[in-house]
């Protein structure tokens, strides 16, 4: 039999930070950008849609990123740079990132399109965060299939779906400051690196349990 231990998250590294909300809507996106699997597009669509259609005002939304560069924005949507608000910022170490991450509306993960499975570190972190997580595509997979699970986000995938999604949580945070989800707590803290370290445990522990019967 194959058991699965997935990556997890370190309590203890956001129980550290505060967390403060920005005084704007914020989407986060923090780590590396690989345009040939991972598109970007759709969400800064989304955004252009959100704000043309005067659902969020002017200066009342921005993307920051932590890693992709002007280029790599301007790659997956010409002007995009000059045209949304978008900041960027280069890679920063773990610790601050964690502070990012628990200061942002929303947290912004792009899947890697065409592959189920594919459960990155970061989606552990941004579980560890405590803030809504936008998934981009729906992977149809693992993904898809742990946010529904712990209730810690949405997955869209077209400009016009990840607009609504958007708009929502946006009408929530604007009048409570706080995105209402379904967070089952208990299911979060399953990914804990400290159970994950214990389920490794149990299972070394029944491999020389089974070995001494042999």
């Amino acid at each position: 039999p194959v058991e699965v231990i997935e990556n997890g998250f370190d309590p203890e590294l956001f129980a550290t930070v505060a967390s403060v909300q920005q005084g704007i809507f914020t989407l986060a996106y923090t780590g590396n950008l690989t345009l040939s699997v991972q598109n970007p597009s759709p969400v800064l669509q989304a955004m252009d849609l959100l704000l043309r259609r005067g659902v969020v005002p002017p200066g009342g939304i921005e993307l920051v990123c932590y890693g992709p560069t002007a280029e790599q924005i301007n790659a997956a949507l010409p002007g995009a740079m000059n045209s949304l608000p978008i900041r960027l910022h280069p890679l920063v170490p773990h610790r601050q990132i964690a502070a990012v991450q628990q200061a942002s509306s929303v947290l912004l993960l792009l899947t890697v399109t065409g592959q189920k499975g594919v459960l990155t570190g970061k989606l552990f972190d941004y579980l560890g965060a405590g803030r809504p997580i936008l998934a981009v595509p729906d992977d149809d997979g693992d993904v898809a299939s742990l946010l529904r699970h712990t209730g810690a986000g949405l997955t869209a995938n077209t400009p016009e779906q990840i607009a609504r999604v958007l708009a929502d949580w946006y009408g929530q945070w604007q009048k409570t400051g706080q995105i209402q989800l379904p967070r089952n707590e208990e299911a979060i803290a399953y990914y804990s690196r400290r159970n994950q370290a214990k389920r490794l445990a149990r299972m070394l522990d029944s491999l020389v349990t089974s070995n001494d019967s042999v």
